[in-house]
Order: C-alpha cells, then structure tokens, then sequence
C-alpha cells in the first residue's frame, strides 16, 4: 500500500492477505498507523525516503496506491517510485496504480501533482519493463493502471 498514510486501506487489505506491507513519506502518521493496527500481526508500515521502497526484489504479488501518485511533485519522483514497483514485484505480479491523467495540474499548487497522457504513461511504463493490463480514466485526475511483470 503505497503512501497508506495511517493505514485505513492496509487494515481492509489485512482481512484478505496473508501480509501486508504500507509504506508512507510521513514518519508520523506511520507511527500513528502501527499504534493503530498494533492488533493485526500481518500488517506492516514502514516510513520511507519517497523515492526507494525498504524490499527485497521481486517481494510483492500484488502493489496498490490510490490518491499518491497524483501528489508527487513531478514526472521523475513518478518514475523512480514505479520503478521500485516493477523492481519490487514478482513476476507474473500485479499492480494497480492510480496517477493523474488528462490535463495538466493547478501550477500554483505542487501536491496537484503530473498529469499523464495516456500515450505518455504507455511509453513510461513499458519502458521501466511492466506489461500494460488496462488502463481506465486517462482523461480524469482517476487515472488508473493495471500492470503486470
């Protein structure tokens, strides 16, 4: 769960998985989210730099992040954090990602983020490697991605 902030959806994710892995910028809601789920032993939150993910290669089946990419103050944080997606995942994994799509963002506030053109967002992400699974939204700021390695 990427960006899980206090870990609201990592908590939903840990009825039905094994384990579960949340990792944020914000080393205070990371403490607050383990003080939080401090009952579910297969919950798991990690502060991080924003830009590399605390994992071992090919780690995950399955990576999800829902209104943090669309934060992210430019296309080459985007980039680096989708690469330790792919870098992260199994092979034969899954990721569903949302970005920004469509028109560009407000410029007088950063954490509007990049917006990505669908043919744009193609290129990237087969160029980090990652099978294209289907796309939906790429003209809302719900852009959405399903990949695979």
């Amino acid at each position: 769960d990427i960006g899980c902030g206090i870990g609201r959806l990592t908590e939903l994710f840990a009825q039905d998985f094994k384990e579960v892995y949340g990792i944020d910028i914000s080393e205070k809601m990371i403490e607050q989210g383990k003080e939080r789920l401090s009952n579910l032993s297969n919950a798991h939150l990690y502060a991080t730099d924003g830009l590399h993910f605390p994992f071992e290669d090919n780690f995950f089946d399955f990576v999800f992040s829902f209104v943090v990419f669309h934060h992210m103050p430019n296309k080459e944080v985007v980039e680096q954090n989708l690469r330790e997606v792919y870098r992260t995942l199994r092979l034969g994994g899954i990721a569903k990602i949302q970005i920004r799509g469509g028109k560009e963002p407000y410029r007088w506030q950063w954490y509007h983020g990049q917006a990505f053109k669908k043919e744009e967002a193609i290129q990237m992400l087969s160029k980090i490697g990652f099978k294209i699974l289907q796309t939906q939204g790429e003209n809302t700021k719900l852009f959405w991605l399903w990949l695979s390695k």
